[in-house]
């Protein structure tokens, strides 16, 4: 892709956080598959750190904790900077093979450090399509193309 994406672009474009970019990839025909990583939270209700794979609309761990809220979970052990990175590859790897992508070719996504990742071919097509022109619908959330994408 020529035109590097931006976090301002992305808000423009009503694209907030890795859902709605997920469901950028999902109209354009993707799964919309990605994985997130869930930080810990201390305090009366404690919150494992944990990498989570994510598609909207769907639950990708349907009889797991109900805590996870339906996404398939890959906890990550103590201490975090040891476990976080191998607990991601993992989280892909499994992934890749639900869903028959290409564990090699997963990109983190353009929104930021603290977000998720991305099947590659998946983020790139999305990419391009927000670069001419889509954009999610203000009112139902529905990609709406480009004029470069119209043909």
């Amino acid at each position: 892709m020529s035109a590097k994406i931006t976090r301002e672009r992305l808000r423009a474009t009503r694209i907030f956080n890795d859902h709605d970019l997920a469901k950028v990839i999902q109209a354009l025909g993707g799964f919309g598959v990605f994985v997130g990583y869930r930080q810990q939270e201390n305090g009366r209700i404690y919150t494992s750190a944990a990498w989570q794979v994510f598609r909207p609309g769907f639950q990708t761990d349907p009889k797991g904790h109900w805590r996870d809220y339906g996404a398939k979970t890959f906890l990550v052990g103590n201490p975090i900077r040891e476990y976080k990175d191998p607990k991601r590859l993992e989280a892909i790897a499994w992934a890749s093979k639900r869903y028959q992508l290409d564990p090699e070719d997963w990109l983190p996504s353009p929104l930021g450090r603290a977000s998720g990742w991305f099947p590659g071919p998946d983020l790139r097509k999305a990419l391009e399509a927000i670069a001419a022109g889509g954009r999610l619908s203000q009112a139902d959330g529905s990609f709406i193309p480009g004029q470069e994408d119209q043909s």
